[in-house]
């Protein structure tokens, strides 16, 4: 098996795949205004919860999908992943309510996971003397995707409207597909069936693992809260400039741009 060319495979999906999702987020608030929610404060509760609902049935089922990954293997589970996401962030081009939006962002996380799949796909493929080179390299195809997404759905959004962007991002997802069906190398090792799985309670019994989850935890909310709301922030400031997905998306590129720059350091 040529793991490295599997590197080079996921790190094509990973940038696809982060770029898509990070495409809607500059005009998500500006999408909900369009909708109908034009009070400020009801703007702000809508947009929070649009943004988070994904991240939140994400969290919910990502237990559930890893054991969906032991049992079938995890490149089964990509291709459930791509399928779920590409499908469902298509239809949202479809979506005519605020409510509507949320149900299909909740669904898209439901379905997501292919990010945290491929770097489970490596660990498994990698050889141990250079996980680190391959993971690191990996991840640096997400951030690619978290730097450019935003800027190009931004500016999209500026020039064909909001809509044909959720099918732009579908397509991305689901041109991943390719990939992982044609040239990604089935699972080295047999799915385990009969193989016990540690419980919630003795996972967090484990001192480290539970510091690192809070911390984790912590920092996201820190990041993932200021994103949502960055399309108004930057409306306060430059007020209804006709180019304003694109400046919110410019902002949004700019953090990842220093998350690139912070891991060099």
């Amino acid at each position: 098996m040529n793991w490295k060319r599997s590197v080079r495979i996921l790190w094509l999906c990973n940038f696809m795949v982060s770029a898509g999702m990070t495409m809607v987020i500059p005009f998500l608030s500006l999408l909900l205004w369009e909708m109908g929610v034009t009070e400020r404060h009801s703007l702000s509760v809508w947009t929070g919860l649009v943004f988070s609902a994904t991240f939140l049935s994400a969290a919910i089922m990502a237990p559930i999908w890893g054991m969906f990954a032991d049992k079938y293997g995890q490149r089964a589970n990509l291709i459930r992943a791509g399928i779920g996401m590409g499908l469902i962030t298509s239809c949202m081009a479809f979506a005519h309510s605020p409510m509507a939006l949320l149900v299909l962002r909740f669904l898209v996380g439901f379905f997501s996971g292919f990010i945290t799949v491929s770097f489970s796909y490596l660990a498994r493929v990698v050889p141990k003397d250079h996980s680190g080179e391959a993971l690191g390299t990996l991840q640096t195809g997400s951030i690619a995707g978290n730097i450019i997404g935003p800027l190009i759905g931004g500016a999209l959004s500026d020039w064909f409207g909001f809509r044909p962007v959720f099918l732009v991002t579908g397509f991305c997802i689901l041109a991943t597909l390719l990939p992982v069906v044609f040239w990604l190398d089935k699972d080295p090792v047999a799915p385990q069936t009969q193989e016990r799985h540690a419980s919630f309670k003795e996972v967090f019994a484990h001192r480290p693992l539970v510091i690192l989850f809070v911390a984790t935890f912590l920092v996201q909310i820190a990041v993932l809260g200021v994103n949502s709301m960055m399309t108004i922030f930057v409306q306060s400031l430059v007020g209804d400039s006709r180019n304003l997905a694109f400046l919110s998306g410019l902002a949004s590129s700019i953090t990842g741009i220093a998350r690139s720059s912070a891991r060099r350091i």
